[in-house]
């Protein structure tokens, strides 16, 4: 089995770019108004992929109007001027096609998937967003969306055995005025209810513009008609002035933090959480390597170490989420019943002084750990939708479209590097850990009970 994910990760990253290159034809280009235009010619199958990716997201949201940027996903996915309420659905419905509209904390999209013929119809309902929004903005429409984003919070965080875990961590990581502290919070409805069309507006017209977006067309067109209907939905609007690039400082911490919460959890859970390089910066890739050398098949290290030997902990997650402005290296375990959270945080403290001190990653260890980190991007950009999402990604965030191979390039390491990832980026002494104990007196959501920091 490991031989077979030796051969299968050598694979993916020696052929997958020359497989993008021999079967698709990507340009790149750029209206008068600023608007980048990616087309990806691909006739295999009758349909084409639309996406627009804004250079805004949730930390762009102003202070005090957490989920600003989230008011106006909704608010343009639900009504432009020229298009009526749900219309976006029912066009779309209608044309055979779907479509998928979300924000992070670094951009903003809306993506679409119809047939060919349906191309125009596509970005006509994308551009009318763009240039066509800002009329069919009211009270009703901003409380539309506020009102969606309060019971998506009730969802996620206040009535979520682990939201309080979720809202503490960013807050003990990223100082104040770093745009990664905006990140979901119970309250951000109630503090939305008072927006007005006047703030929503100028949001709109210093994010939303086409000097600060990425039109992505993905598949059965060619670039010259890709290229008229982007001029002829697209060219007219006017493009305005993109904001300067952001100089975020990296975000280090010098402590451990420790947070004991009581909560509605059936069974105490450890979150561990560390900052960590920004998305392509030198350490990144190594960082999903460690996630799946940790956790990324059953035999992994916290898999077997915790799970199959010590049978301390009945679930384990370990993700490296990457970022424009820095990552976040999270490490989540749920323990089996007669055991505590301090046991199972004790538990991956081992694990991990092993790989970082004794144990370096063999070649086993990285093959399995490549073959699990991408074989799924890989299979994916397969996919006419993925495929326009991720070169709008890579246009906003490295400046061109044309990434596919220096991504997969980033993955070409060994276990002295990875090794020296998890020691520069994981340590024990500098991280924020969460205890989280049941408890059937605390808010579904948890209660600080107890900070340490040492």
């Amino acid at each position: 089995m490991r031989r077979t994910a030796l051969i299968f990760a050598g694979v993916v990253v020696a052929l997958a770019p020359r497989a993008r290159a021999s079967d698709t034809q990507l340009q790149q280009t750029k209206l008068a108004n600023g608007l980048r235009v990616v087309v990806d010619e691909n006739h295999r199958v009758p349909v084409v992929s639309v996406s627009v990716r804004y250079d805004v997201g949730q930390g762009d949201d102003p202070d005090g109007r957490n989920g600003m940027s989230e008011v106006v996903l909704l608010a343009m996915a639900h009504k432009t001027q020229h298009v009526p309420e749900n219309g976006l659905d029912d066009v779309i419905d209608r044309a055979g096609g779907r479509w998928d509209h979300e924000t992070n904390p670094d951009d903003t999209e809306f993506a679409m998937t119809v047939p060919t013929n349906a191309l125009e119809k596509a970005l006509w309902l994308l551009s009318d967003q763009m240039g066509f929004f800002k009329p069919a903005l009211d009270d009703a429409l901003i409380k539309h969306s506020v009102d969606l984003i309060s019971s998506e919070r009730a969802t996620r965080v206040a009535n979520s055995p682990l939201g309080l875990a979720i809202e503490l961590a960013p807050t003990e990581i990223y100082p104040s005025g770093h745009p990664y502290r905006h990140t979901l919070h119970a309250d951000d409805g109630a503090k939305l209810a008072s927006l007005s069309v006047a703030e929503v507006s100028a949001f709109v017209d210093k994010y939303f513009i086409p000097s600060n977006a990425v039109l992505s067309i993905v598949g059965d067109v060619t670039y010259a008609r890709a290229l008229e209907l982007a001029n002829k939905w697209f060219a007219s609007i006017p493009g305005g002035v993109a904001p300067p690039p952001r100089t975020i400082p990296l975000v280090t911490l010098q402590h451990e933090v420790v947070l004991d919460i009581d909560s509605r959890v059936e069974r105490p859970v450890v979150r561990m959480t560390w900052p960590t390089p920004p998305q392509f910066q030198l350490g990144d890739a190594e960082l999903d390597v460690v996630a799946n050398i940790l956790h990324g098949y059953r035999i992994a290290r916290l898999s077997w170490e915790l799970i199959t030997k010590l049978k301390v902990a009945g679930e384990i997650t370990a993700r490296q989420t990457s970022h424009r402005y820095g990552s976040t290296f999270t490490i989540t375990a749920t323990a089996t019943p007669k055991h505590t959270a301090q046991e199972v945080a004790a538990a991956i403290d081992d694990v991990l002084r092993d790989l970082q001190s004794v144990s370096a990653p063999d070649q086993d260890d990285l093959d399995g750990s490549l073959a699990s980190a991408l074989t799924i991007p890989t299979l994916s950009m397969e996919g006419s939708m993925y495929r326009s999402r991720q070169l709008a990604q890579w246009a906003i965030r490295t400046g061109t479209a044309d990434y596919w191979q220096t991504d997969m390039h980033r993955f070409e390491t060994d276990s002295p590097r990875v090794q020296r990832a998890a020691q520069q980026y994981l340590p024990l002494d500098k991280r924020v850990v969460e205890l989280v104990a049941p408890s059937t007196t605390a808010p579904v959501a948890g209660r600080l009970v107890k900070r340490t920091v040492r």
